[in-house]
């Protein structure tokens, strides 16, 4: 996206700390800017923040986990097995799905710097 001309435009889930660092090189090393904005469902506030279950197995919302657990402990303790889940299947080898991150989604756009190679032989 950085080398590309013009503007490029993605949505992606939550960036992770990886893909922050990418960024920061990428615009260190060319001068292209970057944009990232959270998306928003008509313009309402964003989309509420899931963390995974392990009783069901599915992503939940605060407001969901507080209504089946009645119990702010139950949010925090799915924060870890969010987190748990993400790295299932990086251990002893293993190849696993990773759950989504947690948090709404992002648009990313990239204003990118148009790099052209130059044959050899041309000014």
């Amino acid at each position: 996206m950085a080398l590309a001309a013009g503007k490029s435009t993605l949505r992606t889930g939550p960036l992770t700390l990886h893909t922050r660092t990418a960024i920061h090189l990428a615009t260190e090393l060319t001068g292209a800017k970057f944009e990232v904005e959270t998306i928003t469902e008509d313009g309402k506030e964003p989309l509420p923040e899931v963390r995974f279950d392990p009783g069901s197995g599915k992503l939940l919302t605060k407001e969901e986990m507080l209504a089946k657990y009645r119990s702010e402990k139950a949010w925090n303790i799915a924060r870890g097995a969010t987190e748990a889940s993400e790295v299932r299947g990086r251990k002893k080898g293993k190849q696993g799905k990773r759950a989504r991150k947690s948090g709404p989604p992002v648009l990313l756009t990239c204003h990118g710097i148009g790099f052209s190679r130059k044959k050899r032989g041309q000014n």
